[in-house]
């Protein structure tokens, strides 16, 4: 595994050598980085309105076109924040912001030869790495100590064609259960994105491998998270003014499966999805996904052909992939308000003519809403937010269409069977200091995604009926009190301290068993980008 990474992280390092070192506006934004937080809080003020951040990862180049277009920032808080994207993405703004006479000289070339402005066009290139500690701290457990590193490089080979790759080292992984990967005295890695993107005025292509989500949740989405390890996918979308298309398929994880005679057992995922605005403060989604594979299955037609209706072809072909179906939508009535969610339906039982449609219906549900200078909490913002999914969603009777990848949801990080309710409010205290506390509750039954599929209703008659409560069974509740402090020290540095209290009853679905702990998660990132100039 040493000998690998090194051999991986080596080429990386020598093909940015070998390029004009430069920074790179197509490369992709990371979900979790820290800059999609100040745009959700500046999009909520009525500022950078153009970014779509129902579908990450975005370029970074896409983040900087808009702060370059926004012509009206308003001074004070705004401002601040403002500033630090600036900051973080001064050098793409830099490339990108030509003169008016140099726009001009681009869209007529770009006409011309839409993939690029020149036959001579140098090869440009970027190196960066980012190295993260972490330090955990719980009541009566011994405090744990991890780190993570990550490496990446890029190459333009035109303004609007470039491929990017990404390395990481996790010391968390080797005690991962669901981690199927080499490890090396306490180290383990992967891929975590590489890919070539193609970016046009109209539409755009990917291929390669990334992390990506769907959806206008906020810390989570219930069709396509980043709480499973990335997927390796071809897609492509097609934007218009208040309209978007795009479309993804991935192959996931392959499985062995006693029942087919140790069978690999291949499987994919496709997902489609159109956006529209039909105001400029109204945005809605609606995406459909299917999971599919099994015994002889590889990639099939019906499920890359973006155009078609694919609940449809299930059906037709008597069930032949597990289908999902998201609505969601994002609302600001005025600047300062903002209510959005996202409402997923895996299957509803119309009919009741066998017991097979007694089965509960498998859904999930993200509402929220979020408001910013409220009199009682000048220049903080309030979010409130409630979620839930019910048992059986994301599961399957067929294990391989479980809605899985190495082992993490595809959707919502929490799995099945649970419900949570929670409310928190942030501030800049400082320039650079944000102060969030969150207070939640949570409810979380015995069902699973993993589990095999509950066919209990299938026990009772039409006549009979049949009903269950959600969640299932002993349900674990949790409530949670948490501080957090976050700094962005400087543009290659910023530091987490996370602090709280949690009370448990049911641990474990265990009746009357408790479990109350408090905790302490500190957190320091080092990044340095295009650190070759």
């Amino acid at each position: 595994m040493r000998d690998q990474l090194r051999t991986r992280l080596a080429f990386l390092l020598l093909l940015s050598l070998t390029v004009t070192s430069f920074s790179l506006p197509t490369e992709s934004l990371p979900t979790y980085h820290w800059a999609y937080d100040i745009i959700e809080e500046l999009q909520l003020n009525g500022l950078l309105a153009p970014l779509d951040l129902t579908e990450r990862p975005i370029t970074r180049g896409q983040i900087a076109l808009a702060i370059i277009d926004e012509e009206t920032i308003g001074g004070g808080k705004n401002q601040r924040l403002m500033d630090l994207l600036l900051r973080e993405f001064q050098s793409e703004i830099e490339i990108l912001e030509p003169s008016a006479s140099e726009r001009i000289k681009e869209a007529i070339e770009n006409v011309i030869s839409p993939a690029g402005l020149s036959e001579q066009y140098p090869l440009k290139g970027d190196v960066g790495i980012r190295l993260q500690g972490d330090w955990y701290a719980a009541q009566n457990q011994d405090s744990e100590t991890d780190g993570i590193a990550l490496a990446q490089a890029g190459v333009q080979f035109r303004p609007n064609i470039a491929a990017h790759g990404r390395l990481r080292l996790d010391s968390r992984l080797p005690d991962d259960p669901t981690y199927e990967g080499k490890e090396w005295r306490g180290l383990a890695g992967y891929a975590e994105a590489g890919y070539l993107r193609i970016d046009g005025r109209v539409f755009d292509i990917f291929l390669g491998r990334d992390r990506f989500t769907v959806g206008s949740g906020k810390q989570t989405h219930l069709l396509l998270s980043d709480a499973a390890l990335p997927l390796d996918a071809v897609g492509f979308s097609a934007s218009l003014k208040h309209f978007r298309y795009s479309f993804l398929t991935a192959q996931l994880d392959t499985m062995m499966h006693g029942g087919y005679s140790d069978e690999v057992l291949k499987r994919y995922l496709a997902l489609h999805r159109i956006r529209i605005k039909p105001h400029p403060r109204l945005s809605i989604g609606l995406s459909e996904a299917v999971l599919y594979g099994g015994p002889n299955r590889t990639f099939e037609l019906q499920f890359i052909n973006p155009f078609l209706y694919w609940h449809g072809e299930v059906l037709n072909r008597k069930g032949t992939g597990n289908i999902f179906v998201m609505l969601d939508l994002d609302w600001y009535p005025r600047n300062g308000m903002e209510f959005y969610g996202e409402f997923l339906i895996d299957d509803l039982q119309i009919e009741k003519e066998t017991s097979k449609d007694l089965e509960p219906s498998e859904i999930g549900w993200l509402v929220g809403s979020r408001f910013s200078d409220l009199p009682m909490i000048p220049n903080a913002v309030l979010s409130l937010e409630y979620m839930g999914v019910t048992n059986r969603t994301y599961n399957s009777m067929n294990p391989y269409e479980k809605y899985l990848h190495w082992g993490q949801p595809l959707g919502c990080e929490f799995g099945n069977d649970f419900d949570r309710m929670m409310v928190s409010t942030s501030q800049w205290i400082k320039p650079y200091l944000q102060c969030t506390m969150t207070a939640s509750y949570s409810r979380k039954g015995e069902g699973s995604i993993a589990a095999p599929f509950d066919t209990t209703y299938l026990q009772y008659t039409v006549d009979e009926g049949y009903d269950e409560p959600f969640p299932t069974g002993v349900v674990q509740k949790e409530t949670t009190l948490s501080l957090e402090l976050f700094s962005i020290l400087n543009y290659w540095a910023w530091v987490r301290f996370e602090t709280g209290m949690t009370w448990i009853s049911n641990a474990g679905h265990v009746s009357g068993e408790k479990d109350d702990q408090g905790w302490i998660r500190l957190s320091a990132v080092i990044e340095l980008d295009d650190v070759i100039k």
